[in-house]
């Protein structure tokens, strides 16, 4: 039950809907109002603000100004990371057949990580939360990332150290495969 202004207004009107319904005050008021709104909703409004609509513009005005304040404290942003270059990606004579989790980073993927986590560090990147796979090279992309993360707020004098890297196992499994 809502008893706000605009049930307050509507109250003259209300009486007819509640002796017509014959229920209990609470229960009749309740219904009253849901029918005396109906009614109201079928009658063309005036052209003129009434103090009912500038009311309503100005609720939706702080219903906006609120959700905007909340929600920019609760935007969350989730980076997704592919795993760098694996020795099964850089020899072209390996097959993919399966999950393979114990496959290591390339000479060359462990680059691609630090390098990933060094252009994360310039632009600020600082995680509250690390997930990796259960697979090798997700778990050395990580650690790469994280380790480049480090050595920038390090260099800088920040208090801020990277998260432990937590281990999702098969909940973040291959597409198709975990």
């Amino acid at each position: 039950f809502f008893f706000g202004s605009r049930s307050r207004r509507l109250m003259p009107e209300l009486s007819p809907f509640m002796l017509a319904a014959g229920l209990t005050a609470s229960v009749g008021l309740g219904m009253a109002i849901s029918m005396a709104l109906q009614q109201k909703a079928h009658e063309p409004i005036p052209m003129g603000r009434s103090d009912c609509e500038r009311a309503a513009a100005h609720d939706a005005g702080r219903r906006t100004e609120e959700y905007n304040r909340r929600s920019a404290r609760m935007t969350v942003r989730v980076l997704l990371i592919r795993h760098a270059q694996s020795e099964a990606n850089s020899s072209s004579n390996h097959l993919h057949n399966g999950r393979q989790i114990r496959i290591p980073l390339s000479a060359q993927g462990r680059g691609q990580a630090a390098a990933l986590g060094q252009r994360l560090a310039l632009r600020g990147c600082r995680p509250v939360a690390i997930y990796a796979s259960d697979a090798r090279r997700a778990w050395e992309t990580a650690f790469e990332v994280s380790n480049q993360l480090r050595k920038a707020a390090e260099s800088e004098a920040e208090s801020w150290s990277p998260p432990p890297i937590v281990c999702a196992g098969q909940c973040i499994g291959e597409i198709g495969m975990g």
